[in-house]
């Protein structure tokens, strides 16, 4: 989606700051972290950038499958 359009990270992060304290995030999968985190990159970023921008001001979390419980 944000190779397609790239806006689409601007518009998340907008989003983020408009209901900071109020939105719940869900995180399903691995995150990965070697080499920096090369092997998940969006916009530029990697995969832990994102998630964790989005984490800093999420109401709660919530991780799931076998890689959030192992």
């Amino acid at each position: 989606m944000a190779r397609a359009n790239p806006e689409i990270l601007q518009e998340i992060r907008t989003y983020l700051k408009k209901y900071a304290g109020r939105y719940i995030l869900l995180v399903e999968g691995s995150v990965p972290l070697k080499d920096d985190g090369v092997y998940c990159m969006i916009g530029g970023r990697s995969s832990e950038q994102i998630l964790k921008e989005a984490a800093k001001d999420a109401a709660a979390i919530v991780a799931w499958g076998s890689c959030a419980s192992n």
